[in-house]
């Protein structure tokens, strides 16, 4: 299925398509290199360490023992002191060795990752293909040239600018920040150090001109939307070009709960392994299809495995999203109930229910969800979940 009319001719809207697939590409083409340079480190702290034949930490120490370094073991001590020496890390200073696992160090070289990680970032399962974490490594490993920092800062600029955009500008990308992101991506994978990490390197160079010079034009004439229970206009993954999951994990039905958030900036985030929503509702009053039904999200902490999230694609703090998008994600809701995905006695909350401190669904939208059938004014128990870096 094709894209709806209104984004087959928005060129800004294809442009940032465009720009986010290349991204996601760069960041598995750049994994390679990151782990070439933190196994040289490893090794070259396991070579300097193995004559002093060091016990392995029995003490969990920066886990148990957190800033009171002089009582950490040996083992740990000298790890500490050699992955922090000018050889192996540019700027030590502001480390938070307390948020890390050093009794893990010495058994793999992915375990030092989280000691290059950007200060003040989740240090737990590092993720060395998003490349806002890759190029904050980066920064302070010292065995990546600091050429090879510049060129990626730019990059790792234009990624940020374009994730963080203002409400007005979400999922748009104009011309000339296209030809730029392009012109930096072939800059940081050309880079003389970067380069013989790269696998099919020119593979890869002929994808990036290949949507670089994307048209719309190459999109299907079919433009009819897919109705679901003869209402809801759902425009599939394949209609607005979703990523190829990297991963899949299965939602049991029926869900019995259904959050609401807003995107107030884009969200579809290289940290996770596919777009986080089981729904996205667009201001056109489609349903764009996300994890949908059957799978687990990565929108809310402690809620992924048994909810079913709905964004309405917008920053709808101070307004209220169109009435179609409204209707639209009522309906959608309906269906879900009718074809046994929903349970019938669904709860339904608004983002900051279920994760006190956040913002979403915003103010204006979410004083609006108090009005529907199944809100639920009591603020939900945390479901037990499994930890994942960087959630919402």
């Amino acid at each position: 299925m094709a894209l709806p009319p209104e984004l087959s001719h928005d060129s800004e809207f294809l442009n940032y398509v465009n720009v986010q697939v290349a991204l996601s590409k760069v960041g598995e083409s750049l994994e390679a290199y990151t782990e070439g340079k933190l196994r040289d480190v490893h090794s070259d702290v396991t070579r300097v360490l193995a004559p002093k034949s060091l016990p392995q930490c029995k003490n969990n120490c920066s886990e148990q023992l957190r800033k009171q370094f002089k009582s950490w073991c040996i083992a740990c001590t000298s790890w500490k002191k050699e992955l922090e020496s000018p050889g192996n890390m540019r700027t030590p200073a502001g480390t938070q060795w307390d948020k890390m696992e050093s009794w893990l160090w010495p058994k793999d070289f992915r375990n030092i990752a989280q000691v290059f990680i950007q200060t003040g970032w989740n240090t737990a399962n590092v993720d060395l293909q998003d490349l806002t974490t890759v190029f904050g490594i980066w920064r302070r490993l010292a065995r990546v040239p600091q050429t090879t920092v510049t060129d990626s800062d730019v990059l790792r600029d234009i990624r940020n600018s374009i994730a963080h955009a203002t409400a007005q500008r979400v999922m748009r990308v104009d011309d000339s920040t296209k030809t730029q992101t392009f012109q930096e991506i072939r800059n940081v994978l050309s880079n003389r150090d970067v380069k013989p990490f790269v696998a099919d390197f020119n593979a890869v160079m002929g994808m990036m001109a290949s949507l670089e010079n994307a048209s719309k034009n190459d999109e299907d004439d079919d433009t009819n939307d897919e109705l679901l229970g003869g209402v809801v206009r759902l425009v599939n993954r394949s209609g607005w070009r979703a990523r190829p999951p990297k991963e899949i994990e299965l939602l049991g039905t029926p869900v019995e709960v259904v959050l609401i958030h807003h995107s107030a900036v884009g969200e579809n985030s290289t940290r996770w392994s596919d777009i986080a929503y089981n729904f996205v509702v667009g201001e056109d009053g489609r349903v764009y299809q996300g994890r949908s039904w059957d799978r687990v999200g990565a929108h809310t902490l402690g809620w992924n495995k048994v909810a079913i999230s709905i964004c309405f694609l917008g920053d709808y703090t101070d307004k209220l999203p169109p009435d179609c998008a409204l209707e639209a994600a009522q309906e959608l809701i309906k269906y879900g109930v009718s074809e046994g995905k929903l349970a019938p006695n669904y709860n339904l909350y608004g983002h900051c229910d279920a994760r006190a401190g956040f913002e979403s669904p915003g103010r204006a939208l979410y004083a609006l969800i108090k009005t529907w059938d199944h809100y639920d004014s009591v603020r939900p128990i945390v479901k037990p979940e499994p930890v994942h870096v960087n959630q919402p």
